[in-house]
């Protein structure tokens, strides 16, 4: 209900990384961290109200030099 994402690095790196959001269909929504450095522990708190991002299901995309990696994410505030 606070309307907020932590999302933690858990990889070793301190890559320039960009985390971007799309809704189901593939759309880009919000690009939430733009090359900008994310290390190891390291946690980036998104305020999704902020941003405008309502409920639904949308999938993240969290990408560096070395990775990219998409997960579903499902946004669900009552």
């Amino acid at each position: 209900t606070s309307g907020q994402l932590d999302i933690i690095c858990k990889s070793i790196g301190s890559a320039h990384t960009t985390i971007k959001l799309y809704n189901i269909e593939g759309k880009l929504i919000s690009v939430l961290w733009k090359n900008k450095p994310f290390v190891e522990g390291q946690t980036v708190r998104v305020n999704l109200n902020e941003a405008q991002i309502s409920n639904g299901v949308y999938l993240i995309n969290i990408s560096s030099p070395e990775i990219s990696v998409t997960r579903k994410l499902i946004i669900n505030r009552i």
